[in-house]
């Protein structure tokens, strides 16, 4: 993105954004159905591409009690959800009746969701 104001063009500046990760794909009948992860947090994915999750984060004030909803799909091997906030894509492995969601890029942090 480019922010320009009354300046000379040589003023202009150029401000890179992070790339945005498009929604693509689309509900897997495979994957739909309620998880949940060691840390107790509920996730509901939905047939229509729909999704809700339940849970309780850990701060240093304590726990704080966290609610989402938005919509998933699947995109090949990757998991996407997508709120108000925007999108995250995370690559999946089906690992019997529990589904293992690895963040791209530089932190590969690994969530299991089992399903209930």
């Amino acid at each position: 993105m480019t922010l320009a104001g009354c300046g000379a063009r040589d003023e202009e500046v150029a401000e890179s954004e992070k790339p945005a990760v498009a929604f693509e794909g689309k509900p897997d009948p495979a994957l739909v159905g309620r998880y949940k992860t060691k840390d107790g947090t509920v996730y509901v994915l939905g047939d229509k591409g729909d999704f809700h999750f339940d849970g309780k984060a850990n701060t240093p004030k304590g726990p704080v009690v966290t609610h989402g909803e938005g919509r998933w799909a699947r995109n090949g091997g990757r998991l996407l959800f997508k709120d108000a906030s925007g999108v995250v894509p995370y690559d999946l492995a089906l690992k019997g009746k529990n589904l293992a969601l690895t963040l791209t890029g530089k932190m590969k942090n690994e969530t299991v969701f089992v399903r209930q």
